[in-house]
């Protein structure tokens, strides 16, 4: 069957793949630019709210400090189920062995299930005998979602004493805890971790069950079960199957599989290179995202130096190059989006396309979701390298190409885009104002606070959440301020927005 066949054939199919959610990266930006010494402040007000969102944003600030205030806040005796919860799973963020302690006696004495829930997984960045310790606790909690928690937090021990607790959970043939006690067993990264397992490892076994079989393998990786994986390969009809089963492959020998990848990124088909960018984020090497780059340059140069009357000309092939893109794109981000400025500046380019038929439409759709990945990702790359585009970006008939470039601005460097957050105030669109609130809540160098005063006032709660947020972050002086927090505290129909200006006062008056 000839490759152009094939494409048609496969447009359809490539096109929900071409449309999903792009695999985004969060540096948890908008809590690491607060100041931690406010955020300790708030840990001791008397409002709830208040605490929690101070705990939640600690959780972001991963340093031994910090969790040495978490731990003495729980200690102190937090009465609120919400702060405990938020406490806990910012010491998971966080992964200070000294918390181990707090976590046991949360495990063993804490009422409330969904803190145990987090007790319990706080535990996972921690590789301990106490933690493991804490852990096999937490499977024989009472709770199912606890005990999950605790076979999750086992898995990344990585001990023999873990697959051990693990083996013998399977061995119990709860279903409830089949597949967490798989993924745990695979996190192990231990050999004997796979005896448990190998039952499973057939064509014939449920398609939920087995994808976690192969994810699990994958992340031990031998040989010694290649055939096994080929068989699943070969037998099964699943896609998601077969694909976690290519993974699980390219795992047992990484060095040739790494040059297979490199030849499938330069593959002339369509779903080899899909199944290559897949397989990349998968594995997360770096040696791969240099020759990645250099084919993704290369491979957009190409399509965007289209113009739209050639991209006009076969839709179908279109859509499947549009979902090429995009998965370059998705993988991209996922991995290294600090070096592929020119990448991510060609896909942030608009194409006008004239969606007068279902397959132009479609086009246009994968082309507006290019835009969109790439909008996004420029907010990762070095300062100064996107301006333009961002900027451009920003003044798009679009609302939500324009909220996406605010956000972008703010991830770059919110000092620089100040005029544009300001102007973002005023949009249309909610989520542009909201973007635009939060970005100038993070511009340490802002003069006036005008405008995020007139937003506590805004029709869309959002917008006045952020707004009366960014004041409290930027901690000023001005009585107009405090004015403005203390109306919002009082009167604002909702609740959420109530407790985020206590918030935001409480923040002012810390220092």
């Amino acid at each position: 069957m000839s490759l152009t066949i094939n494409i048609r054939r496969m447009a359809v199919a490539l096109l929900a793949l071409s449309l999903a959610p792009a695999e985004i990266q969060a540096n948890g930006w908008e809590h690491t630019s607060l100041p931690v010494s406010a955020l300790i402040s708030a840990l001791n007000n008397e409002n709830v709210e208040v605490r929690r969102r101070a705990a939640h944003s600690l959780g972001h600030h991963q340093t031994a400090e910090v969790a040495e205030v978490l731990i003495g806040a729980l200690a102190k005796g937090e009465s609120n189920v919400l702060v405990r919860r938020a406490v806990f799973g910012a010491l998971g963020r966080i992964g200070d062995a000294r918390s181990v302690p707090a976590a046991m006696d949360c495990i063993t004495n804490e009422p409330e299930t969904s803190v145990r829930v987090l007790c319990a997984l706080s535990l996972e960045k921690i590789r301990t005998e106490e933690a493991e310790a804490a852990a096999i606790l937490a499977t024989q909690d009472v709770e199912l979602s606890v005990q999950r928690a605790g076979v999750l937090s086992l898995g990344n021990q990585g001990s023999s004493r873990a697959v051990s607790v693990l083996t013998a959970l399977l061995a119990e043939s709860r279903p409830e805890l089949q597949l967490p006690a798989v993924r745990a067993l695979g996190k192990t990264g231990r050999l004997e971790a796979l005896n448990p397992m190998l039952k499973w490892l057939r064509p014939d076994t449920a398609p939920a069950l087995l994808v976690e079989v192969l994810k699990a393998v994958t992340l031990i990786g031998s040989e010694s079960i290649s055939a096994q994986i080929k068989a699943v390969l070969q037998d099964s009809t699943e896609p998601r199957v077969r694909r976690h089963a290519l993974i699980a492959l390219s795992a047992i020998d990484e060095s040739s599989v790494k040059i297979a990848l490199r030849s499938k990124l330069r593959s002339e088909n369509p779903l080899m290179r899909i199944q290559a960018l897949e397989i990349s984020r998968e594995l997360k090497a770096p040696e791969l995202v240099k020759p990645m780059l250099e084919v993704a340059k290369q491979y957009f140069e190409d399509f965007y130096g289209q113009s739209p009357d050639q991209i006009k000309i076969d839709p179908q092939k279109t859509i499947v190059n549009l979902s090429v893109v995009n998965e370059f794109l998705r993988t991209i981000i996922a991995t290294d989006p600090h070096h592929a400025d020119s990448v991510l500046r060609l896909a942030a380019t608009p194409l006008a396309i004239q969606a007068n038929t279902p397959a132009l439409l479609t086009v246009a759709e994968g082309l507006y979701k290019a835009r969109w990945q790439a909008i996004y990702g420029l907010g990762y790359t070095h300062k100064g390298a996107a301006d333009d585009v961002l900027t451009s970006a920003f003044a798009d008939k679009d609302g939500r190409l324009r909220a996406v470039a605010m956000r972008s601005m703010g991830v770059n460097d919110p000092g620089r885009f100040r005029m544009q957050a300001v102007k973002g105030l005023k949009d249309p669109v909610a989520e542009v104002r909201w973007q635009a609130a939060t970005v100038l809540g993070r511009d340490k160098l802002l003069d006036s606070f005008e405008p995020l005063i007139q937003a506590t006032t805004d029709p869309n709660s959002r917008v006045r959440n952020e707004a009366v947020l960014s004041l409290g972050y930027l901690k000023p002086r001005a009585d107009s301020v405090r004015n403005a927090l203390e109306k919002v505290s009082n009167n604002d129909a909702d609740m959420q927005v109530r407790a985020s200006a206590l918030y935001a006062l409480d923040l002012i008056q810390s220092d």
